[in-house]
């Protein structure tokens, strides 16, 4: 829990850096308030997530101190993560939920009159449109009993699209959605307030942008595409396509190029949006065959597997090729079963997390090596529904 001394801190830094902050998004992203929210507290904002930077626009949409809530992932930073905790005190939770220890010191935040931000659907979006928000968010919304926010941002996805790297010069802007009070979210069920909110924060980057036509520009602005297309149109392979500089191609042929405007030319495939092609992906891989235990379905080079202890710190427990199979997944000599894991999920560009029934905590990584994260959880999902977070 927070003590008041931590709290003051945090407040004064969180004053101090407010104006570097919106000097910086201003010249990178051309985001500009004209006028911040002002409102005493506590209260709840909730926000579409689609950049690693989302908390810096909110905070500039808002005059408050808030605290976010962050994924535990953020602890494995080194002095970075020494530096976020001392000056910015984040609400740490294990991807995929909102825990019952997180629920409570938010709960308890609030008691304090702290005001909170969270980005609920729980990850970045990664084909322009919005994950589901996790359905446990509208009951803890009622239990926090405050005002609740609701704001969308736009541009966020094409000028730092999850698969990519780096920024993109283009402009993003955000707006209120809604602003609820407490008594209307009593009268309110979980399952209604969690609609509410997704409708609120739905964004379709493609939709937006068809009207808009803002350019994204930028350098390599097609590496890692590959990482969210995932199958190839022309001849059905998974895990196939690689991408230099603003295209990409599969060896069969099959070869395309990712304008300003985030939009898809070449030839071989049929699509003209991420968002198309991602969607036509998912619903090849569910469609896969069954197949016999031990037929390997997906394979890369040059992983690490790394055990997540209590305290946050890791320990590597194994190196080589990622191998995923119809009924294990294995880094190297390490082997984790199908029926031992209870969860799998995503963090950053696409490294897995992976949750043991017996407690254990996992994290597939190499960012000298990117995996299609993705991939790997339909994948799972297919031959083991309810494993992914989907």
């Amino acid at each position: 829990m927070k003590q008041k001394r931590d709290h003051i801190r945090h407040v004064v830094f969180y004053h101090f850096i407010r104006p570097l902050v919106r000097f910086y998004l201003w010249l990178t992203f051309r985001f500009r308030v004209a006028e911040p929210i002002r409102d005493k507290g506590p209260f709840l904002v909730i926000c579409n997530h689609v950049t690693d930077l989302d908390m810096l626009f909110t905070s500039c949409f808002f005059r408050k101190h808030m605290y976010y809530v962050a994924s535990e992932h953020i602890t494995r930073f080194g002095a970075l993560s020494r530096f976020l905790n001392r000056y910015f005190g984040p609400i740490l939770r294990k991807k995929g939920t909102v825990a019952a220890v997180t629920a409570m010191e938010m709960k308890r935040a609030v008691r304090q009159g702290w005001s909170l931000g969270l980005f609920a659907e729980g990850e970045r979006s990664a084909n322009g449109v919005n994950r589901p928000v996790i359905r446990s968010t509208g009951n803890l919304v009622r239990m926090l009993n405050c005002t609740l926010y609701t704001v969308r941002l736009h541009g966020g996805y094409f000028s730092s699209p999850r698969w990519g790297r780096g920024f993109r010069k283009g402009k993003v802007t955000i707006e209120l959605a809604g602003q609820y009070s407490p008594e209307l979210l009593r009268s309110m069920t979980g399952d209604q307030i969690t609609d509410m909110i997704d409708r609120d924060i739905f964004v379709d980057a493609y939709a937006d942008n068809a009207e808009a036509r803002i350019p994204f520009r930028g350098k390599n602005t097609a590496v890692g595409i590959q990482h969210v297309l995932l199958a190839c149109p022309s001849c059905g392979a998974l895990n196939t396509i690689r991408s230099s500089g603003n295209s990409f191609s599969c060896p069969c042929g099959m070869h395309g190029v990712y304008d300003d405007y985030g939009l898809l030319h070449g030839t071989g495939f049929p699509f003209s949006t991420i968002t198309e092609w991602s969607r036509w992906a998912k619903d090849l891989i569910a469609s896969l065959p069954d197949a016999s235990p031990g037929t390997e379905l997906c394979r890369d080079d040059g992983q690490k597997l790394n055990r997540i202890l209590p305290d946050h710190s890791v320990e590597l427990s194994a190196e080589g090729t990622l191998v995923l199979t119809c009924d294990a997944l294995s880094v190297g000599d390490r082997i984790l079963r199908m029926e031992d894991i209870a969860s799998c999920d995503l963090i950053a560009h696409g490294y897995l997390l992976i949750s043991m029934k017996d407690g254990s905590y996992y994290e597939v990584r190499n960012p000298e090596h990117p995996v299609s994260g993705q991939l790997y959880l339909l994948l799972i999902e297919r031959f083991h529904p309810g494993i992914a977070n989907l």
